[in-house]
């Protein structure tokens, strides 16, 4: 296993302990008057790597900030790899027709999708969303071979998420679904040994990324990915993006291994402090499909309210935020 430091292992957890999570949030939720319905997305499909994704509707103009997760116990908040997302009732509705957080499971309150009509996202829309999903992807996994830290557990998540994403834009690829079938076996035996099966992790995830890169330059050169407006923009102090002809990244800093074992999940952080990545990306802000349009004023709208009336809360949108 040379080469790599290994962080963010998964812990032993039991479809009961993701049922005590769900219920200390939706404890803590259902008290606030303004709440309209609280939602589970998705399933458990492998306890212990499986994140929770659940999010709470409140009425127009409510403004909440606690966080319920501040509550929960170790292994529960383990659970909850990042906070609940959050929308007024209106938004709620809105964001059917941009976004692909499904399916829903109704926890508590009133169940606004059976009420109401709500449309699907256009062709368009599903396309740009995959492309932002497989974006965030490949930026991930690029810091992390840049880092020389594979961060597992967010591997194994993403990656599930990020088939789905290949699907649509490859469907035909055996590739894809070879790679699929692979994580998906690997996070249904993690926990079937005395020791995690890091030996094949490594393997798949050098394969995937000798695989992975070449394909969305490709992709990106065959596919127009669209940005509101072409300019510089930033996700973070360490990561920037730029339009570009071709999709790459370089990167400087500095790397320190030895520091791991003394500060251990501290030494990501402080390795995001000391690199800097920059991402060339192909990119389009012309002629851009009125449904696309639609989605970035959606987005701009929806982060915007939630930052001052939810601001302990996720829009439903896209993860790739850029500034």
């Amino acid at each position: 296993m040379s080469g790599y430091l290994f962080s963010d292992l998964p812990r032993l957890a039991d479809t009961g302990d993701y049922t005590i999570a769900i219920r200390a949030v939706q404890d803590q939720l259902s008290v606030y008057n303004g709440l309209v319905s609280l939602y589970a997305i998705g399933g458990v499909s492998a306890p212990g790597i499986s994140d929770l994704d659940m999010v709470a509707v409140f009425q127009n103009n409510s403004i909440v900030a606690a966080d319920p997760r501040k509550g929960l116990d170790d292994l529960s908040r383990y659970l909850f790899i990042h906070a609940l997302y959050g929308a007024s009732a209106e938004q709620f509705l809105q964001a059917q027709s941009f976004s692909f957080f499904r399916p829903y499971r109704l926890l508590h309150g009133e169940d606004l999708l059976a009420a109401k009509y709500v449309g699907n996202p256009a062709p368009e829309v599903r396309d740009q969303v995959a492309l932002e999903y497989l974006l965030k992807f490949y930026i991930s996994l690029a810091m992390q071979r840049t880092y020389r830290l594979l961060r597992v557990r967010s591997v194994l998540l993403n990656a599930k998420g990020a088939g789905i994403d290949l699907l649509h834009v490859a469907p035909e690829s055996s590739t894809v679904q070879s790679f699929i079938s692979e994580v998906t076996e690997l996070r249904s035996r993690w926990f079937s040994r005395p020791n995690p099966p890091l030996n094949d992790f490594q393997d798949w995830f050098d394969r995937f990324c000798n695989w992975f890169f070449p394909f969305m330059t490709e992709l990106f050169e065959k596919q127009v990915y669209y940005v509101p407006e072409s300019r510089d923009y930033r996700m973070s102090k360490h990561l920037t993006l730029s339009p570009a002809d071709r999709l790459s990244y370089t990167s400087t800093g500095l790397r320190l291994p030895f520091l791991y074992p003394l500060i251990g999940r501290k030494y990501f952080n402080l390795l995001n402090r000391m690199n800097r990545i920059h991402f060339n990306v192909p990119s389009s802000s012309k002629s851009i499909p009125p449904a696309v349009m639609d989605y970035f004023e959606f987005n701009s709208l929806h982060r915007s309210y939630n930052r001052l009336h939810l601001p302990g809360y996720l829009p439903l949108t896209s993860s790739l935020h850029m500034r």
